[in-house]
């Protein structure tokens, strides 16, 4: 990073994210709600992967043409699973599908705000 260029400037803070003019027409520039930049962060469409229907596992999301939920793969990543592991468990699932999840989950949390509340015996 010693170098300087004159496309300093349009670099993000986070050292895996490119300029805008690299990545194509996929990219979308996303503001976080404290007002940081994300530049050159490429997404995907999840929507072609991730759907709800009342009828499957009581509306969870889920991934098309199965009954995984979303929170059941993350539930997988988080007890140690590697995506192959996944993948070689659920043969339905795609690297596609699995990318879905997570961008899926990266646009839910970007909409959500969560506080620390104190509890009852700490309040008084």
């Amino acid at each position: 990073m010693g170098k300087s260029s004159k496309n300093s400037s349009r670099r993000s803070h986070l050292p895996y994210l490119h300029p805008i003019s690299s990545l194509g027409n996929q990219t979308k520039i996303i503001l976080c709600k404290n007002g940081c930049n994300f530049v050159g962060v490429k997404t995907m469409d999840w929507r072609q992967y991730i759907h709800s229907d009342p009828k499957i596992l009581l509306g969870k999301p889920t991934v098309k043409g199965t009954r995984l939920s979303v929170e059941f793969l993350l539930g997988l990543f988080a007890a140690g699973w590697t995506e192959q592991q996944v993948l070689e468990n659920y043969p339905t699932l795609t690297k596609e599908a699995l990318r879905a999840v997570f961008a899926f989950t990266a646009e839910c949390m970007r909409e959500e705000s969560l506080y620390t509340l104190p509890l009852l015996s700490e309040a008084g």
